[in-house]
């Protein structure tokens, strides 16, 4: 049984020796790596389907896990919320795998293992904490206490919601324009929520750019996916 009381009290050791000026997301995704034993990770915040954003990111591996994720709709990440259960993706040297999303991130960042734990607070996937390791490593704790390690994780984002909503909130406007572009999508194309959604992460992949950069060109007015584009 894992014992709750003491991976919190590991976990805000981790935090406390981190420089207090970070925002607290991205002390408790740096804390939480650490605490599992991984080279990195990523927090991110799945609690409205569809649109995940992304509050932390530890370094340039996670970025690209996160972005390509977001740009394919897989991967261990979207397991995770998906489930409510840890997910991992493994990326070997070889390109055996049949997961486009194992080439992408084979081609991008090479070998590696990606694990997704659900942060779960009162039943619900208010997030997930994503870590990364050496396709060949394994984390030091087992699924349930990084289980436990990102529902905490989820607790504290929350408190700190109440505490000070312009900590968390800040970047929420990058949110809101996702929202915003795909709503000019289901104008523009009289399709479904879904399918917009869909539609602007394909255009992203076809064009070997990221999400959050087809939505600034939609709402910029560079782009538009009418009947007659032929780029997705």
């Amino acid at each position: 049984m894992v014992n709750d009381v003491s991976v919190l009290a590991e976990l805000a050791l981790y935090v406390a020796r981190l420089p207090p000026e970070n925002p607290l997301a991205l002390r408790l995704c740096s804390a939480g790596a650490t605490l599992l034993g991984a080279s990195g990770g990523s927090l991110t915040l799945t609690s409205n389907p569809g649109a995940p954003f992304v509050l932390a990111t530890t370094d340039r591996v996670a970025e690209q896990v996160e972005s390509l994720q977001e740009v394919l709709g897989a991967g261990p990440r979207v397991e995770a919320q998906r489930t409510a259960r840890p997910a991992t993706l493994v990326v070997g040297d070889a390109p055996d795998a049949p997961s486009s999303l194992a080439q992408e991130l084979r081609a991008a960042v090479g070998p590696l293992r990606v694990s997704s734990f659900p942060m779960l607070v009162a039943g619900a996937v208010l997030g997930v904490l994503s870590v990364h390791t050496p396709s060949e490593a394994r984390l030091t704790r087992q699924d349930d206490e990084a289980l436990v390690v990102a529902s905490i994780i989820g607790g504290a984002l929350l408190r700190d919601v109440d505490d000070d909503s312009s900590t968390m909130l800040s970047g929420w406007p990058a949110r809101a324009r996702v929202h915003q572009a795909t709503g000019m999508v289901i104008a523009q194309l009289r399709v479904s929520p879904d399918d917009a959604l869909t539609l602007i992460r394909a255009h992203a992949y076809a064009q070997g750019t990221t999400v959050a950069a087809v939505v600034s060109d939609l709402l910029d007015g560079r782009l538009v996916l009418g009947p007659g584009d032929t780029s997705t």
